[in-house]
């Protein structure tokens, strides 16, 4: 569970890196997408999947983290009550 956390926060922020990107090196994120994706593929289509992509990502992230953390205090209650018992 904590690896799949990391790994969607490094997807997520992978997904913004790109889109900074793409805002900032409009010509070259533009000839680079047609080198990699072809012509048929322009900036608007490619810049809605990164939007996508990264936008799952972080809302992923939010219901697994609130899973992790709470099976982390699970943890630390039932390792009290058990050492209360011995």
């Amino acid at each position: 569970m904590a690896f799949s956390l990391t790994w969607l926060v490094i997807e997520a922020g992978v997904g913004i890196a790109v889109l900074v990107r793409f805002f900032v090196n409009k010509r070259g994120m533009e000839s680079e997408i047609i080198d990699r994706l072809g012509n048929g593929f322009s900036r608007p289509p490619f810049a809605a999947v990164v939007v996508v992509c990264t936008a799952v990502s972080v809302l992923a992230c939010v219901p697994l983290g609130e899973l992790f953390f709470f099976h982390m205090i699970l943890i630390r209650k039932v390792s009290d009550s058990v050492a209360e018992t011995l």
